[in-house]
């Protein structure tokens, strides 16, 4: 049977679909509107026209999940890739929609394209977006607190304390801004703060609500430094443990590998980190550490720090060190299913 490789763009307004065959030639093309009716009607003459197996490939975006959902029933496979990574087309002066939609049937044919893992399940994805969205919610917390900050030393108030935010000092703060004005802009101020966190708790409640779905959230609870909130963000993130087939692939995916530029096979520059992949589990490993540290009890990640520092000497070392570590178990946790034990340093089944 033949293969066919089709490359997808879909925008909120039009939509460009290109198919070539095994040999790069262009065999069916349509555009249109955004509109359902019209794309699945695209998505049926290609299936008619291009008798075989079809591979449509589609970079990751905000309609990425209702592109795959109209065009799953017409295509044997969707393959998902990152836009940054493609720079034949996001590097082209020229751009075009029907330009890039032919690179990325091309791209598909011959195999040149960074794929990104989509996870099947509609639940796992609205986790996702859930945890995401909390993560929103606290960002822009975060920022007003800044804001109010930046506003009060404006009036010649310096507050690096925290306290400044709670309801009780407010009138102590507003006391001291001597403008009408200004100090009705600043309890504009404290107002969105109040309506930015009483949405960041619904947010979190709705996270935690939905996260009971998934027992493995509570599973690595158990793990020292975990709490629910970064528990629920690396189920989130990470999705399918096994889509990693080692610590090392997870730890490349999180920031936390270290690459070496080579030229000709020899070395052109200094072992750095490799800042390509998710940030976030980066953090929930920088997170679980500071944790760790601040426990009473001589847990294994303490462990792990104190002697790998006391090796190397080096305390960014032994950090991340400690970081990869806490990725490993979590990993080996959800995968295996079981309690972690603190003297395996992992998770294993109880005798």
């Amino acid at each position: 049977m033949k293969t066919f490789y089709a490359g997808l763009e879909l925008a909120t307004t039009d939509f460009v679909i290109c198919v070539v065959n095994q040999k790069g030639k262009v065999v069916f093309k349509r555009e249109g509107k955004s509109l359902e009716a019209e794309i699945l009607k695209a998505a049926s003459e290609m299936s008619r026209q291009c008798q075989g197996d079809i591979i449509l490939h589609v970079e990751v975006g905000d309609l990425v999940n209702w592109g795959r959902r109209l065009f799953k029933p017409f295509v044997k496979e969707i393959v998902v890739s990152v836009p940054r990574e493609n720079h034949w087309i996001a590097h082209d002066p020229h751009k075009s929609d029907q330009h890039d939609a032919n690179k990325l049937a091309t791209l598909c044919r011959t195999n040149q394209f960074k794929k990104v893992f989509f996870h099947e399940s509609e639940e796992r994805r609205e986790f996702k977006m859930v945890v995401q969205h909390y993560e929103e919610m606290t960002r822009e917390t975060t920022r007003i607190k800044g804001l109010i900050k930046a506003r009060l030393r404006a009036h010649d108030m310096i507050r690096k304390d925290s306290t400044v935010f709670h309801p009780d000092h407010r009138e102590a703060v507003l006391s001291q801004i001597k403008g009408e004005v200004s100090r009705e802009c600043m309890i504009q101020l404290f107002c969105r703060l109040d309506s930015a966190k009483e949405l960041r708790q619904r947010a979190l409640d709705s996270m935690k609500k939905m996260s009971k779905r998934f027992p493995e959230v509570k599973l690595l609870m158990g793990i020292p430094g975990i709490r629910i909130i970064n528990a629920c963000r690396f189920v989130a993130y990470v999705q399918d443990p096994s889509r990693f087939p080692t610590a090392h692939a997870l730890w490349g995916y999180a920031r936390l590998g270290v690459v070496q530029p080579t030229s000709n096979g020899r070395p052109i520059g200094p072992k750095h980190l490799n800042q390509a992949g998710c940030g976030t589990l980066k953090d929930i490993s920088h997170k679980t550490f500071r944790a760790c540290q601040r426990r009473s009890d001589n847990n294994l990640f303490k462990r792990t720090y104190n002697e790998s520092l006391e090796r190397t000497h080096n305390d960014s070392h032994a950090r991340l060190s400690v970081q990869r570590k806490v990725l490993a178990v979590m990993r080996a946790v959800w995968m295996t299913g079981t309690p972690y034990r603190d003297d395996l340093g992992w998770a294993k089944a109880a005798a």
